[in-house]
């Protein structure tokens, strides 16, 4: 893509609707939410900064990856808040305040 934004060239190619797209701290990879599978609720997955290397990180719905800072996990919204390694291992829920609480994914520091 041109710096005025043209020449735009879609990353992903797919039926799926992609959103909630969250670049890593580096640049090199990017998490996103897709129901390219199933075509049902999004799941997490991760691509490099290219389109290639499509990875699904998770079987759970997923929305609003967010990258830590060091890019070792993903904290996303799924219900509740949730964190992933970026390989996929150590999913986990994280503890919010109360279910009246939004649960959106950030990271604080």
């Amino acid at each position: 893509m041109n710096a005025d934004g043209a020449g735009a060239q879609p990353l992903l190619h797919s039926a799926a609707d992609e959103k909630g797209a969250a670049w890593s701290p580096n640049g090199k990879w990017i998490a996103f939410g897709s129901g390219r599978e199933s075509l049902q609720a999004d799941r997490l997955w991760i691509a490099r900064s290219d389109g290639t290397r499509r990875r699904r990180l998770t079987s759970v719905p997923a929305e609003r990856p967010e990258w830590s800072p060091d890019g070792s996990q993903i904290v996303f919204t799924a219900g509740g808040l949730t964190i992933l390694r970026v390989n996929g291992t150590a999913l986990r829920e994280l503890p919010i305040g109360s279910a009246l609480e939004p649960a959106l994914a950030d990271w604080v520091g």
